[in-house]
């Protein structure tokens, strides 16, 4: 976020997660929690929050339709995105999706792509309205606000890392690092025919704290930036016989104060 001006275009209900406290005990004193997808799952359940097949396969087939990051410094060509800004409204109780804003980092926290504005494809609006985007976003709302009632700079990243042949991919290109932002999550969508992509949790001196893989489809990490960095490691095929092209899909959702 380079600046805070914005245009809300759509407000959208935040319906809070209940029974979310043993996760944000986790996060504000590790800096960093694990959330497993039938942990998840019992949370939807718990609030009531219903996903059937059909909102997952269509969430999990809108990975198929992102644009190459024409912004990789490093040349390469195995990362495909997506990309859309949101506000809350300070309330409680909304959250607005923003005209397309494009995305900013400083050189240092991304030291590899940082310094310029970035445009990517917006996220489509079938998958903005899909039951499991909300869903992730009021996990993350409710475990950073903590009912606290902030007003939130929210991006919302799709990305697809490819491997293939004897090219690996880099789920994380600019290494060990930080995001600039007060909060991060990053839920698993889907892994495709690739080994690798093992996440690692260090402190500020850059000593690893925890080392853990999102395997399965919502496992999620959470991490507070400003006490810890993170990074995954790559990914390649898992079989090269046949030149089959693997794949990593994540969400990333950051969170930063605005007026902080």
């Amino acid at each position: 976020m380079k600046n805070t001006a914005y245009i809300a275009t759509r407000s959208i209900e935040l319906n809070k997660f209940n029974n979310v406290q043993n996760f944000v005990s986790t996060l504000e004193d590790n800096g960093y929690v694990f959330i497993d997808s039938n942990s998840f799952q019992n949370l939807q359940e718990e609030n009531h929050q219903i996903i059937s097949n059909k909102d997952k396969l269509e969430f999990v087939e809108s990975w198929k339709n992102l644009e190459l990051d024409r912004f990789m410094s490093d040349n390469g060509t195995y990362r495909t995105r997506r990309h859309a800004t949101f506000t809350t409204e300070g309330n409680g109780q909304n959250y607005s999706k923003n005209d397309y804003q494009p995305h900013y980092q400083t050189t240092e926290y991304n030291g590899l792509n940082g310094g310029i504005e970035r445009f990517y494809k917006e996220i489509d609006s079938n998958t903005l309205k899909n039951p499991i985007f909300n869903s992730l976003i009021q996990l993350a709302y409710s475990a950073f606000d903590k009912g606290k009632m902030k007003k939130w700079y929210i991006e919302a990243h799709q990305f697809r890392i490819e491997a293939k042949d004897q090219s690996n991919g880099k789920p994380t290109p600019e290494g060990i690092h930080r995001d600039g932002v007060d909060y991060v999550l990053m839920a698993m969508v889907n892994k495709e025919s690739v080994v690798g992509g093992v996440t690692t949790i260090y402190d500020l001196d850059k000593n690893k704290l925890a080392s853990f893989e999102l395997e399965n489809f919502l496992d999620i990490a959470m991490v507070n930036d400003h006490d810890v960095y993170h990074g995954v490691s790559e990914i390649h095929p898992q079989d090269n016989s046949d030149n089959k092209v693997g794949s990593r899909d994540v969400l990333v959702v950051t969170f930063k104060e605005i007026d902080k």
